[in-house]
């Protein structure tokens, strides 16, 4: 079965450190920039948007400082 995220993004960058996935995506066809972060202990899961284009590497290594500390971000448990 194919995630609906597989086919509206395309993954960049990937990595999983201690527990925690976290992965750079890009949407085609609006051209705009994801975070996700899986908490593979949890089964917490953020996703945000990186506002700035520039920023998109600082925030996939840096995901804590760059997630919204508001609603805005999509989180979901298990």
């Amino acid at each position: 079965m194919t995630d609906t995220t597989d086919i509206l993004y395309r993954e960049l960058d990937h990595r999983i450190t201690d527990g925690l996935e976290v992965r750079l995506l890009w949407r085609p066809f609006d051209d705009a920039l994801h975070v996700t972060m899986h908490d593979t202990r949890t089964s917490a899961h953020v996703t945000f948007p990186v506002r700035d284009r520039t920023r998109a590497r600082d925030a996939f290594l840096h995901p804590f400082v760059y997630a919204p500390a508001t609603p805005a971000a999509h989180v979901a448990a298990a």
